[in-house]
């Protein structure tokens, strides 16, 4: 049985970067199964029918030996890659062209590693999330497409791009929502946030006190009066893409996952810091596509039409590949297992049914997917505040990577940042303004 909404005082979200299901969760359902949850199975017959060819040969999902070193690449991962990916024949999305996607880019062998997965000894954060919270097994991206239209679809309802743009064109976000009604909201980011790659929102990140770093999290949650901390809060990871002094925790492969690991970890830690604030709040994680990593679950036929002022014009015919969902609070039961379906503007949607009586906007609601207040069972909250430990960060490996278009895009963003607003560019961001 659902809490009463009232019960309800603080959604904090969290957007990863680049995992499928299958890729980090997968393992869950294994023999012998630590969650029933729909992901990989060790039999005969249901290997071989998920198999992708690999030169000429099937090739099935296997243990990733060496998790902080083994994902070398990063996968391909835009619209016409994915839809590779999920090899359409007869109208079906067969699952089987994930490794032809990536060996068509990577000729050194590496393809199959699309094909890797974790278990719970490789990920002991996302490990405890969804054995003593939630975890969603039908949480889909929101469109079969690369990051930055998942993160507009996540942080706004729509996207007006098909594909990585730089830099990123202006469009509304849930920020500008959640001005208009007047609800406080705090991103906490761990380097440049994501939006920089807006240009027009520069001055805002850069100004505004709704920008702070990462590292004030714990305390503010711990300390801050309840008129002062807003029940909206954003966490953003250190992206491997984005100008950087210390090691990556947004999961975007080749980055190691020990990285994003350990940042969970540390965002749980700054929320149950404060056990009667916990008491009222929900922790959703997720990630913004899969990052081209293989996913047996086909896509739902939920189109996804271009805004009037969209730069594409050819609506979307499904969800994109399934990706990890963790719901976290003391209104969901241990190892709660959901799965109605769920993308990226079932945030939005729980968010508009706590904040904007029951409402976000047309384009949201209409959309035939789930609301994250769903995933809470319990109507009274759990007394029991499971402990996890942050894992240790492993050293990252050095991989040669070609820079990409939205490194030059962070790239481009910083350096405008730090002409117009010199001042809080030093304030917010030291350790960057003296990277040389």
């Amino acid at each position: 049985m659902p809490p009463k909404l009232s019960d309800i005082e603080r959604i904090v979200v969290v957007l990863m970067e680049n995992r499928s299901f299958d890729h980090q969760l997968g393992y869950l359902s294994l023999d012998p199964a630590i969650l029933r949850v729909d992901g990989l199975r060790s039999d005969r017959l249901w290997k071989a029918a998920q198999a992708n060819p690999y030169q000429g040969q099937p090739c099935g999902s296997f243990p990733l030996l060496d998790p902080s070193r083994s994902i070398v690449i990063d996968p391909l991962h835009d619209f016409r890659h994915i839809a590779t990916q999920l090899q359409e024949v007869n109208g079906k999305f067969t699952m089987k062209g994930f490794v032809e996607s990536c060996s068509s880019f990577d000729p050194r062998g590496h393809g199959r590693l699309v094909m890797g997965y974790y278990t719970g000894a490789d990920l002991p954060t996302t490990n405890a999330f969804a054995t003593q919270y939630g975890v969603c097994d039908r949480w889909f991206s929101s469109l079969p497409a690369s990051t930055q239209p998942n993160r507009l679809m996540a942080m706004s309802g729509l996207s007006r791009i098909a594909d990585n743009t730089t830099p990123l064109p202006n469009q509304e976000l849930v920020y500008d929502w959640l001005d208009r009604k007047g609800v406080p909201f705090r991103v906490y980011h761990s380097g440049i946030p994501f939006f920089t790659l807006m240009l027009s929102r520069i001055s805002m990140i850069a100004t505004s006190p709704k920008f702070r770093s990462f590292d004030d999290l714990a305390a503010d949650f711990l300390n801050e009066d309840d008129d002062e901390f807003p029940p909206i809060i954003f966490v953003e990871p250190v992206y491997s893409d984005a100008p950087l002094l210390s090691h990556p925790t947004d999961d975007h492969a080749p980055t190691p996952v020990s990285g994003g690991q350990h940042f969970l970890a540390q965002v749980y830690n700054a929320l149950i810091g404060n056990p009667d604030r916990w008491g009222h709040t929900v922790l959703i994680v997720t990630y913004d596509e899969h990052g081209g990593f293989f996913d047996h679950v086909p896509p739902p036929r939920i189109p996804t039409t271009p805004p009037p002022d969209a730069f594409y014009e050819t609506p979307f015919q499904s969800l994109g590949v399934r990706v990890p969902g963790y719901v976290l609070s003391p209104f969901v039961s241990p190892g709660r297992i959901y799965s109605e379906i769920l993308d990226h503007t079932s945030i939005l949607k729980f968010i508009g049914k706590k904040f904007g009586d029951a409402t976000y906007s047309e384009v949201v609601d209409d959309r035939t997917v789930g609301n994250v207040f769903d995933v809470l069972d319990l109507d009274e909250a759990r007394e029991d505040i499971p402990a996890i430990p942050v894992p240790p960060l492993a050293p990252a490996p050095v991989v040669a990577q070609a820079v990409n278009p939205q490194q030059q895009a962070f790239e481009q963003a910083w350096q405008q940042m730090k002409k117009d607003h010199p001042d809080d560019s030093l304030r917010k961001f030291p350790d960057l303004m003296r990277k040389p």
